[in-house]
């Protein structure tokens, strides 16, 4: 490869990402989301796969569309909401954000 061929690098590599699919995050966090969801959806999305954490997300915000509702809802719900996320018990991550 010559330096001056840098121009079939640079198109090769924008050909490849046409083919990948906008994640969930990406379209959440330039979509409409309110900023308290979005580090809640990036949270989950940190535990499963992308297609689960679409699922999860609009399963918690469904039941809890704001803060305040989220704080008050109960532990089994969340924790159902959120499935098929795996946490550590609910309680103790509960009580870290409560803190």
């Amino acid at each position: 490869m010559q330096d001056g061929d840098i121009h079939i690098v640079l198109h090769l590599v924008k050909e490849s990402m046409q083919e990948w699919p906008v994640s969930f995050m990406e379209r959440f966090v330039y979509g409409e989301a309110e900023p308290f969801k979005i580090p809640i959806a990036c949270v989950l999305s940190l535990r499963t796969r992308d297609h689960a954490t679409e699922e999860a997300s609009t399963r918690l915000f469904a039941v809890a569309a704001d803060p305040f509702s989220i704080a008050n809802l109960p532990l089994s719900k969340i924790a159902k909401a959120i499935c098929p996320v795996k946490w550590a018990p609910l309680s103790r991550s509960r009580n870290s954000v409560n803190k």
